[in-house]
């Protein structure tokens, strides 16, 4: 599913869902938080998802949603079977808004 059926169904399910957008939203901000003050740098490796769900005690689709918004938003890459990497910013002036993990209406100045 993309990730504006992801935010559709995110408005359209809110009781249980809005938990899960809670939950979603901590996890980007953390892992944006690591990447903004360098403890992820560009080619580093996130753990992988089983040690993130245990790391932020959820489940593995919290996990999934997050890497997906977090690859929406340009932080990271995943390659199939090899992990998810934290992408390279560009630009000196390189800044990425904040997630709206409700919506599809996120986006990046960088280039």
């Amino acid at each position: 599913m993309s990730l504006r059926g992801q935010a559709a169904d995110l408005q359209t399910n809110r009781g249980s869902t809005d938990v899960a957008a809670s939950k979603t939203r901590a996890i980007i901000d953390d892992i944006t938080r690591q990447i903004r003050d360098g403890a992820l740098r560009p080619g580093d490796r996130l753990p992988s998802a089983t040690v993130l769900r245990t790391q932020y005690g959820v489940s593995i689709t919290v996990v999934r949603n997050a890497v997906l918004w977090l690859e929406a938003l340009g932080l990271v890459q995943g390659v199939r079977g090899v992990g998810v990497f934290v992408t390279p910013r560009t630009g000196p002036d390189c800044q990425r808004h904040e997630p709206d993990v409700t919506s599809a209406g996120s986006s990046s100045t960088c280039s």
